[in-house]
């Protein structure tokens, strides 16, 4: 049991001081968005990403409890039993750091395109929007050109928003 403690011990400081050092470098944060979905693509890999590291470090744990010297049906056990428990974890870490984001943004844009408000490919919308001169492409996002067409759409929620 003290193996155990410690081993949590450690993947907990190991975990947390690998969280700093890719927070604090600013890794994936300062990347200037050019291309849209860029964000989300960012977000769907850094949610990966950490559900790979949690996945490796709990199964390397679970691994050292169960000890070093897995010999024959008890490697076959070790497989069966702790693989999915660390895969499990490792999902729900890619979930909490990420996940949920991305299913929501492509949830979204499914039932927007369903509905038929707007298009399957967005991006390629947008882009030909920006050719005929209503938007500008800033960075990965669009901005209206023209200030009468934002107020135009300003005034339509206004007007829906009304009883």
């Amino acid at each position: 049991m003290p193996i155990l403690v410690g081993g949590a011990l450690i993947l907990l400081g190991t975990s947390y001081c690998l969280a700093a050092l890719y927070g604090g470098l600013g890794y994936g944060i300062l990347e200037a968005k050019s291309r849209a979905n860029q964000g989300i693509v960012l977000t769907a890999r850094n949610g990966c990403l950490v559900g790979f590291v949690i996945a490796a470090c709990l199964g390397v744990l679970l691994f050292l409890y169960q000890g070093v010297s897995l010999q024959g049906q008890k490697v076959l056990d070790f497989l069966k039993f702790f693989v999915p428990v660390s895969l499990f974890a490792g999902q729900i870490a890619c979930f909490w750091f990420g996940g949920i984001d991305v299913l929501q943004h492509l949830a979204l844009r499914f039932v927007l395109w369903r509905s038929g408000v707007a298009p399957r490919n967005y991006p390629l919308f947008l882009d030909h929007a920006a050719k005929l001169i209503f938007l500008r492409k800033v960075g990965g996002g669009y901005i209206f050109m023209h200030r009468l067409l934002l107020e135009h759409f300003a005034s339509l929620e206004e007007h829906t928003k009304t009883p």
